[in-house]
């Protein structure tokens, strides 16, 4: 067992740290996520626009690649009308809705106007370059909280709101083969356990470089462990 562990490890530094393949697929990955994460690539994104707050909110987008728990994975932002001149919703740079022609959430991209300041009630003055960021979870500890839509409460003040739901300790969900996964417990069975081909000794906590070496090269690798 000793000798096919080491074999196993062996083949995993081989093949993770190989420039030729590990640099490939962390080029591939990272393309992947910025892909996914781009808000232009979101056909769902949309911004809200209100003239009493003065301020634009993005409507709740999800805040990884593959969630797990949409309803709790999920961000919206809210950024103060004064650093923004509208948006672009044609792609050519330029704001096509403003504050002033609005009528209803929007598709498209802030511009950002990063000559204007707000002075905050202390007196200290932001840029979009400078402005403060308030990040809101809605949880304590390790609770879960459903994805909620960020606050114009702020703007006044020149700073942006980021709120983002939360994927608590306890949560679970039902994979393909029906069996329940819980998504938070380090020490949930199955969390640190590997079996070729099992659904729950998946061993989610490894490296994805490592799991992704095993998947790919399961007919090799398992025999090893017979």
């Amino acid at each position: 067992m000793k000798k096919s562990v080491s074999l196993l490890l062996s083949f995993v530094l081989l093949t993770s740290g190989c420039p030729a393949l590990g640099e490939t697929r962390e080029a591939s990955d990272k393309e992947r996520i910025e892909y996914a994460l781009n808000l232009k690539n979101d056909p769902d994104q949309e911004w809200s626009y209100s003239a009493s707050s003065d301020a634009w909110t993005l409507s709740v987008v999800s805040a990884v690649c593959a969630p797990v728990i949409a309803d709790e994975e999920g961000v919206s932002v809210c950024v103060p009308g004064a650093y923004v001149t509208g948006i672009d919703t044609d792609g050519d740079g330029s704001a096509d809705i403003t504050g002033d022609n609005y009528a209803g959430a929007v598709k498209g991209s802030l511009v950002i106007d990063y000559d204007a300041a707000v002075t905050s009630a202390n007196g200290q003055t932001y840029s979009a370059a400078t402005a403060p960021v308030i990040l809101n979870t809605g949880t304590a500890g390790y609770g879960s909280s459903r994805n909620p839509t960020a606050s114009a409460a702020y703007a006044a003040q020149g700073y942006i709101n980021v709120a983002c739901g939360n994927r608590g300790k306890q949560d679970s969900y039902t994979d393909a083969q029906g069996n329940t996964v819980y998504t938070g417990d380090v020490i949930d069975y199955g969390q640190e356990d590997y079996v070729f081909g099992s659904p729950t000794k998946n061993a989610r906590h490894w490296s994805v470089f490592v799991l992704r070496a095993l998947e790919e090269n399961a007919d090799t690798l398992e025999p090893l462990f017979q």
